[in-house]
């Protein structure tokens, strides 16, 4: 099979996938319910946000830990599809909780009462949860700030301890998306979450395999 058929092969997958995200958010809130208001319109878009940000993140993931292997099948053209995708996931955790904003001042129509939101609260198992995504936000933001200055010497060494941290965030959106999304157990979106989860922990599975058997082998060396 030529190259431009495993692309073309590639991007319908790709596409079927993220496409699961507006078809479950769209299937819990149809169209006459979700376009009625402003507010349900912010809750819309921040349901189909946080589905998009965990799909994208859990593709990056499958393809970073691999990128060899996804440069064999797609060619050079995988790079970039790693790169591209990796800025849509990080618009899209910045866009997710700024819709929650809107949405604190609709109800409140206080500038303050936004601001004070975006602290970390601890009153609450929600705001535990919601403490979860902050965070997973901030280690995003090391990582694409680790992955844009990549050239620097501190950071080219340490790059393997920063793209970590696309595991950490993944996790902490698991838990954040299982304490607090309404849409995970909903048809189709819930066969891409099941399965976005098995296959990253896989890829965890894979990669402390792979360190525990370089670290054996590298001790088993003769002085």
């Amino acid at each position: 099979m030529d190259i431009n058929k495993r692309r073309l092969i590639f991007y319908f997958f790709w596409f079927i996938i993220i496409l699961a995200s507006p078809v479950t958010v769209f299937i819990n809130s149809p169209f006459v319910i979700a376009f009625s208001d402003a507010k349900i319109i912010v809750n819309v878009l921040q349901r189909i946000s946080g589905l998009l940000a965990f799909t994208l993140i859990m593709l990056q993931i499958i393809i970073g830990s691999n990128l060899s292997l996804w440069t064999k099948i797609l060619g050079a053209k995988a790079y970039r599809i790693h790169i591209v995708q990796g800025l849509f996931a990080y618009g899209l955790i910045l866009f997710h909780p700024l819709t929650n904003s809107v949405l604190i001042y609709f109800a409140t129509q206080s500038i303050v009462n936004v601001l004070v939101d975006l602290l970390p609260r601890f009153r609450s198992s929600t705001d535990s949860l919601i403490l979860f995504g902050k965070t997973a936000f901030v280690l995003a933001s090391i990582s694409v700030f680790a992955s844009y200055f990549r050239t620097k010497p501190f950071l080219r060494k340490n790059w393997r301890v920063f793209h970590i941290l696309n595991y950490l965030v993944f996790i902490l959106i698991i838990f954040h998306s299982k304490g607090l999304g309404s849409d995970i157990a909903t048809f189709p979106f819930n066969i891409v979450y099941f399965l976005g989860i098995a296959a990253v922990s896989l890829s965890i599975a894979r990669r402390i395999y792979l360190s525990f058997l370089k670290e054996l082998l590298f001790s088993n060396q003769p002085a």
